[in-house]
């Protein structure tokens, strides 16, 4: 293949030098079957590169091989690829379009299986083999750390099989370009898909949680620098990194969280009719008791202003009692119903969480809006 491309691109200088048939129609034929025969040495490399690497996903194992026999062969049938590609000028269109071919086939299923465990990574000459067992029959899952591990495997094992068969041949301009298979856009649709397995499904509900699953962060931190360190090229504007993105959000994702789960709450309560009405012998107007057993199933934790104001109500709103005690301002017995309680009570929550995140003017905003729309209803 090397020979061929070499051949059509001195064919192609030579037509574009020829003066004797110009802007003739044979000049236009001769142009045409060389663009012809360029997308036909194109297509057969592609074809030879997805059958030097042989992907299988069947009856829960997923499984890549290299399917050249002798073993030996490899390095000089790899050069003879990438050689003639880089000849033709494609090298970089058939590398992302073999990285989306690597991905789908591959990383894709891998990825869609609950519970995902590596059991082969042999580089041996005489077996080459990388296998994931996927198991789709339980609910649990595999964890962060796993995860990350088998995806990295994965590349590193096409990289230990293929990359290290292409041999340097001086300085010349093929051997110094193909430093690495995978382009940076098919690395970043990787990490998107990791990303939406391990962060965005399960960001926490409590800040108690919150604080526990930033621990994992640096898990998906580390996995997507490794990733990207696969592409050594620089990298452009246009590509994202999508988990150190989301992991700066944090904050901004988990409030939006809450604040999603919160109105799937609201709308569940006020459709619901089956709910008893909820009496009270006394309705405390405001005490850090009170305060503190509205936000206690969230977060444990009361922020400062509130327990401020709560202070200040009561101490405005004191009254002599028998004994010389002082109490807070009470209402009569009222009824409500349970589900009004509870739509107080979230709404109450948020309001805390407004206060706690008052550092953040934006996230401060989307809590108290929520807590409106609920009111809204």
């Amino acid at each position: 293949l090397d020979q061929a491309a070499e051949m059509l691109v001195a064919l192609e200088r030579e037509l574009g030098g020829a003066t004797s048939i110009g802007n003739t129609r044979i000049s236009s034929v001769l142009a045409a079957r060389v663009d012809q025969a360029k997308e036909n040495i194109k297509q057969n490399a592609v074809a030879a590169l997805h059958k030097l690497l042989v992907i299988r996903v069947e009856d829960g194992l997923a499984q890549l091989s290299i399917s050249i026999d002798p073993l030996d062969q490899l390095g000089s049938r790899v050069q003879s690829l990438f050689a003639a590609l880089d000849t033709l000028g494609v090298q970089d269109e058939v590398l992302a379009a073999y990285g989306a071919h690597f991905v789908k086939s591959f990383i894709r299923p891998v990825l869609a299986s609950p519970v995902i465990t590596q059991e082969t990574y042999s580089t041996d000459e005489s077996d080459q083999r990388f296998g994931v067992r996927c198991d789709d029959s339980t609910t649990h899952a595999s964890g962060t750390v796993d995860v990350c591990a088998i995806v990295t495997n994965a590349f590193a094992f096409v990289n230990q099989t293929l990359l290290p068969n292409y041999p340097a041949s001086g300085s010349t301009e093929h051997s110094t370009r193909l430093v690495s298979l995978w382009t940076h856009q098919c690395l970043s649709d990787v990490t998107n898909m990791v990303l939406e397995r391990c962060f965005l499904r399960c960001i926490p509900t409590t800040r108690h949680e919150l604080e526990e699953f930033r621990g994992t962060t640096d898990v998906l931190l580390e996995f997507e620098s490794r990733l990207f360190e696969l592409c050594p090229a620089p990298i452009s504007d246009t590509v994202s990194r999508p988990i150190h993105t989301a992991v700066a959000r944090l904050e901004e994702l988990f409030v939006e969280h809450r604040c999603d789960l919160a109105q799937s709450r609201a709308r569940e309560l006020a459709e619901d009719s089956s709910f008893a009405l909820f009496e009270f012998e006394h309705h405390e107007v405001w005490s850090l008791d009170l305060v503190r057993g509205m936000v206690t199933n969230s977060d444990c934790v009361i922020s400062p202003p509130l327990v401020e104001a709560a202070e200040k109500v009561v101490t405005q709103h004191t009254a002599s009692a028998s004994g010389g005690t002082s109490v807070a301002l009470v209402y009569p017995k009222c009824s409500i119903s349970r589900s009004m309680h509870q739509l107080v009570l979230e709404v109450y929550r948020l309001v805390n969480e407004a206060a706690l995140s008052s550092d953040l003017p934006a996230v401060s905003r989307l809590l108290l809006n929520t807590a409106q729309q609920i009111f809204d209803l």
